[in-house]
């Protein structure tokens, strides 16, 4: 009984906290809109929900070795195998900020995917080649405006051999 009051008081907390960001995201896009066109501010709003979702959390204690070897000057390809949904909260804990390639169903989701919107991450339709082209020219314009790294899940349904070409063509 108790595990699961905790997980239905962790789950509400997490609701509350998704609706904060949207929140918080709405209002750097409105104020910060014009001259956070790199998305940095809106990416520390990210950063800040996510610290929140884990200090909520009494079951994770997170401890985070390597970031040192991250230089926010250069590009990466960050690449999940995605097997629970920690990732989504844990990928901002790295401080580079990125672009996220998100399946566009998660688009749908109130609050979290209009804050995927606000953010400006790149929409994907699975199994689509279209939506794949699409998708890789929207990365490669984030690119020319500003340094960018990507966050890409396995599971996508895109060869790694597309995102490798992205990195060799357009990151180097």
């Amino acid at each position: 009984m108790n595990k699961v009051v905790l997980s239905l008081g962790v789950w509400i907390g997490v609701g509350v906290l998704t609706f904060l960001l949207w929140v918080f995201s709405l209002i750097s896009v409105l104020i910060f809109g014009l001259w956070d066109r790199d998305g940095r501010i809106t990416h520390n709003v990210a950063r800040a929900w996510s610290w929140a979702v884990v200090k909520m959390n009494p079951l994770w204690n997170l401890k985070i070795e390597g970031l040192e070897h991250l230089d926010k000057k250069h590009h990466y390809v960050f690449v999940s195998n995605h097997q629970s949904m920690a990732d989504i909260v844990l990928l901002p804990h790295l401080s580079v900020p990125y672009k996220c390639f998100s399946k566009s169903s998660l688009y749908k989701i109130p609050f979290f995917g209009w804050s995927l919107s606000l953010h400006r991450h790149i929409k994907l339709l699975r199994g689509s080649l279209r939506s794949i082209a699409k998708s890789m020219q929207e990365a490669k314009s984030w690119i020319k405006k500003k340094c960018r790294s990507y966050f890409l899940w396995k599971e996508q349904g895109v060869g790694l051999e597309v995102w490798g070409n992205l990195k060799e063509e357009h990151l180097n």
